[in-house]
């Protein structure tokens, strides 16, 4: 973990959000392309502004007081990784973005976590 997010209970909602753009050359050619992430409590995850995967969070719109449905544990949440197959008509040539929003079960959860790797097949 790389980034303290220390806000006071008072102080916190129930979200953060992370944002990443990746560069892919030659989006056609792309046969498959994984999303893993670890998340505690709940995550929803976006590419180029598509959902492509949640999980701890109930369906429907999604806002920044949108509630995890469940918790875990960082322990938990790292023996169990979420695995999404992004659909590869989503990918483009150039700049790719993967968003992310993480959503606490409570608003005075002890903490947040969040990993994310991605994996691309030609």
């Amino acid at each position: 973990m790389a980034t303290d997010i220390n806000v006071p209970v008072a102080n916190r909602t129930p979200v953060a959000y992370f944002k990443k753009t990746v560069n892919i050359t030659d989006a056609p050619s792309v046969m498959g392309f994984t999303l893993t992430t670890v998340a505690d409590d709940g995550v929803v995850v976006y590419v180029n502004g598509t959902e492509v995967g949640r999980t701890r969070v109930s369906a429907g719109p999604i806002t920044n007081a949108t509630y995890a449905n469940a918790a875990v544990n960082t322990t938990a949440a790292n023996a169990a990784p979420i695995v999404i197959n992004v659909p590869v008509d989503l990918l483009v040539s150039g700049a790719n973005s993967i968003s992310v929003s993480t959503h606490l079960n409570y608003k005075s959860t002890p903490n947040i976590s969040f990993t994310m790797s991605a994996s691309l097949i030609r």
